[in-house]
């Protein structure tokens, strides 16, 4: 009778870790993984976001002549970016000091911000902060290259023409936005690729 017992005992007992066994969890291994098992396969969180390859332009040094040249950039949006947006991040590159090498230079001067972007159909307008006036010095050629960077860099989005506001205002002699760094001015607008040099 007791050798039964302890049989039907043990036998429970069986069956009870075997149940236990089926519900366990992976345990954490302490090394960062996230990921899980399930079913024998491992399944990884779905990472967030979208990450694109922008190109934007600085003036490089060609010896004799300077010249605008393209730099690409992989960017990372927390969501799907929409144009404006990828114009917005774009442009503002051009004033991004992490662009310029010890033979680039970024066009438009640092602190110069893309407060907006509207765009219909290939036609962007363009906010700059006021910081776009500064003048760096860099004379009558760098101020052409700057402006070139512009509508060069607008391109890649299906832009053909770029119309630009400072601080909200379309440029002119009353706000004194007009003459750029004192070389060549917006009296020109929109600004288009044509006639820019991207290349040595």
């Amino acid at each position: 009778m007791l050798r039964r017992l302890s049989i039907w005992v043990a036998l429970v007992l069986s069956i009870s870790l075997i149940l236990m066994g089926c519900g366990a969890t992976q345990p954490s291994t302490g090394t960062g993984d996230t990921s899980t098992q399930t079913g024998g396969a491992t399944q990884t969180p779905e990472a967030h976001g979208t990450d694109i390859e922008i190109t934007s332009y600085v003036i490089a040094d060609g010896g004799t002549y300077f010249y605008l040249k393209p730099v690409k950039v992989k960017v990372h949006f927390d969501s799907t970016p929409t144009l404006e947006d990828k114009i917005k991040v774009a442009l503002s590159l051009l004033a991004s000091p992490t662009l310029a090498t010890a033979t680039t230079q970024v066009p438009l001067p640092e602190g110069t911000k893309v407060l907006g972007v509207e765009v219909t159909g290939s036609v962007a307008t363009v906010n700059f902060s006021k910081d776009i006036m500064k003048n760096p010095g860099v004379g009558a050629e760098g101020e052409a290259l700057a402006l070139c960077s512009i509508p060069l860099t607008a391109e890649q989005f299906g832009i053909e023409k770029v119309y630009v506001l400072i601080e909200g205002q379309k440029p002119s002699e009353s706000n004194g936005y007009i003459d750029f760094w004192g070389h060549i001015g917006f009296y020109e607008q929109p600004l288009t690729a044509q006639g820019c040099k991207d290349t040595p």
